[in-house]
């Protein structure tokens, strides 16, 4: 092979490469096709399906879990509807957000929890600045198993009503800082926040966090943030919401279809299998045209021998000499 032909190619498969990369990888934040510090992908290592729709909630209930981190468009009236019902039907709504719009939701299926869209601070204890507050006032709970440090990242605080639980909170030195700047100052006052609740919805369960970093990957290793994480999923499906707004690559979503989809498995195993027979059919058919094509070349190495043996037989040719005409026939 030519260095020039092995160039173009070593360029081609690097430009495959990358295309192939983008096509599959994720820049946007809480992407759970994004690798990098604020994706969550880690949250995919475990059984974790994209829910593309919630139309996928219909047949969802008791054991199954729909987690939703950081979204940034709104839900409407259907989807909330569908939340609702797979609440009433014993499943688990795990929420993670600040700022985002998962507090629209809560608003709308009546939750008793909701969240206040406020930058909360903690001075004391906190994680290279009061706004990475680090909470240890945790709550007893199946969801709290393992967990007796948490880390957050700019959190917003929750509004906890009723019968609801509040599972961890700041210390007496957290505050609200609406102007962001970090500092307790103007009317600003040092007071304890809740930051994590649950609470029971029909025959289902809800939970909220008040921080969309706690799935984040560059998080996942502070504190208790990953026994969190993991104590969320129940028995049966968990469901990510990659609907509203969390962005999933072509490649990757047909990644996870194939995954989780025991008819795309099916097909692509009977195209592999086709794809398979097709290229032996082709070996057969190119191998005999092959054959077929070399029998002409039989021939005229057949015919040229006997024009060179006539040759030696009628004129007093050297053996150099029969060699030079045989090359240049």
């Amino acid at each position: 092979m030519r260095m020039g032909t092995k160039i173009i190619m070593g360029v081609a498969l690097v430009a495959l490469l990358l295309i192939a990369g983008r096509l599959f990888l994720s820049e946007a934040s809480f992407s759970p096709a994004n690798p990098s510090w604020d994706g969550v992908s880690a949250v995919m290592q475990g059984i974790v399906r994209p829910l593309y729709g919630f139309g996928g909630l219909a047949d969802a209930g008791a054991g199954d879990t729909l987690l939703i981190v950081g979204p940034s468009a709104g839900y409407p009236a259907e989807d909330v509807a569908y939340v609702r019902a797979f609440l009433e039907r014993g499943g688990r709504l795990a929420v993670m957000d600040d700022f985002g719009t998962a507090g629209g939701l809560l608003h709308d299926i009546g939750s008793p929890i909701t969240i206040l869209q406020t930058p909360l601070c903690q001075d004391m204890d906190y994680y290279k600045k009061p706004a990475f507050p680090v909470v240890r006032e945790i709550g007893g709970s199946s969801l709290t198993a393992n967990v007796s440090e948490l880390v957050f990242n700019h959190p917003a605080p929750l509004q906890v009503e009723g019968d609801a639980e509040v599972l961890a909170r700041t210390t007496v030195m957290g505050w609200l800082d609406p102007n962001g700047n970090g500092v307790i100052d103007g009317a600003e006052q040092f007071g304890s926040y809740p930051l994590v609740a649950r609470a029971d919805y029909g025959s289902g369960e809800l939970f909220v966090a008040g921080d969309a970093d706690l799935a984040i990957n560059s998080m996942q290793g502070l504190g208790d943030n990953r026994a969190l994480l993991s104590n969320l999923p129940g028995a049966g499906t968990v469901y990510l919401d990659v609907a509203h707004g969390q962005q999933v690559p072509p490649l990757a979503g047909l990644y996870y279809t194939i995954k989780y989809n025991i008819i795309a498995q099916i097909l692509i195993v009977l195209l592999t299998f086709g794809l398979g027979l097709a290229y032996l059919a082709r070996g057969r058919i190119f191998g005999k045209r092959e054959v077929a094509g070399q029998e002409p070349e039989r021939d005229t190495k057949d015919a040229r021998s006997a024009l060179i043996a006539g040759m030696k037989e009628r004129l007093p040719l050297s053996d150099r000499e029969i060699e030079e005409i045989d090359r240049k026939l």
